[in-house]
């Protein structure tokens, strides 16, 4: 078997692990029917999606996996919506907060995302 032919049938099962055989349908279905927008839709999910993981693996990485912290000194301290830059697009997103001794402690990620606009050239 062809090495892209791999590839492809690993992304399929992964997506349908993700979203579900039905739901993987609709969006296939929704992306096609819709062109572009469908696209670009589908894609600002995907980024939304890495970017709260990403976030939450760094907190993970500070504090430990939920119920089981490192130190009894970091706590995780929930999760509001906020907004970064996916692109030149504002989107919303969840992102998990923690509580040190000194008080909040910020995630250098969710830190680079929210800065990354003002750096961006305007066009």
């Amino acid at each position: 078997m062809k090495v892209n032919t791999k590839k492809r049938k690993k992304a399929r099962r992964d997506f349908e692990q993700m979203y579900g055989k039905q739901e993987m349908i609709d969006r296939m279905y929704q992306i096609v029917s819709r062109g572009k927008q469908g696209f670009d839709a589908f894609l600002l999910e995907v980024g939304r999606m890495m970017a709260e993981t990403i976030m939450h693996i760094e907190r993970e990485e500070i504090s430990g996996p939920k119920y089981h912290l490192l130190s009894s000194e970091i706590k995780e301290w929930a999760s509001p919506g906020g907004s970064i830059y996916l692109g030149d697009q504002k989107i919303s997103v969840e992102h998990p907060r923690l509580q040190g001794k000194k008080g909040e402690m910020t995630l250098e990620n969710y830190q680079k995302l929210i800065l990354k606009a003002r750096r961006m050239p305007r066009t």
